[in-house]
């Protein structure tokens, strides 16, 4: 074998190792794992310059952008919301974001059932499943989540809610808006929702 031979026998034998160790790297790390396509937004981040934070009781971080007010609920938890015309009304609610910490059984792994049990037991109607996933990457942990439609004595909305657990606490996010503005604001409300700290 000539010189001239061994030596693009080395440089071929080089570079597919160098080829093979980068897919070993890529295909183990994290950040390379798909998010499910409805989820495909979900990219854990901090709030942007000059949005503000409200806290719950058990310190889980609720960002939401300028122009939003806080509203009162329940102990323990924050909610804020984007209001029409800048009006109090409960039915003028043009956005609306909610954090409480975990409260009963619900988990990652139950999730999806738990959340769509949950809003009929609040009295909503005709509750539907768009999409859920497990195992989202959060900024303090992993996640479930689902989309769905739901139908109040007022309004149809659209919701993101999400169940979030970091080695610290476990807490759950909720992003709605009724389903004719949802277009308009789903963008702000799934930005709140990657910057999620439970």
């Amino acid at each position: 074998m000539t010189t001239r031979a061994r030596v693009a026998i080395g440089v071929i034998a080089v570079t597919l190792l160098a080829v093979a160790l980068i897919v070993a790297l890529a295909g183990g790390s994290q950040s390379s794992r798909p998010r499910p396509g409805h989820f495909a937004w979900l990219h854990p981040a901090s709030p942007p310059i000059g949005w503000n934070v409200a806290h719950t009781s058990g310190g889980a971080a609720l960002a939401y952008p300028p122009g939003w007010k806080r509203i009162e609920s329940d102990a323990g938890t924050a909610s804020v919301a984007l209001l029409r015309g800048g009006n109090r009304i409960p039915d003028q609610i043009a956005a609306y974001l909610n954090a409480t910490p975990q409260q009963g059984p619900e988990t990652l792994a139950n999730w999806t059932h738990f959340r769509l049990q949950h809003n009929r037991d609040e009295d909503d109607r005709d509750v539907r499943l768009i999409a859920s996933a497990q195992d989202l990457s959060f900024r303090s942990g992993r996640g479930s989540c689902v989309i769905d439609d739901y139908m109040t004595s007022k309004a149809r909305y659209r919701e993101i809610a999400c169940i979030v657990s970091s080695s610290r606490s476990t807490g759950v996010v909720v992003a709605a808006a009724p389903r004719g503005l949802w277009v308009q604001q789903a963008t702000t409300l799934e930005r709140a929702v990657s910057t999620f700290l439970p």
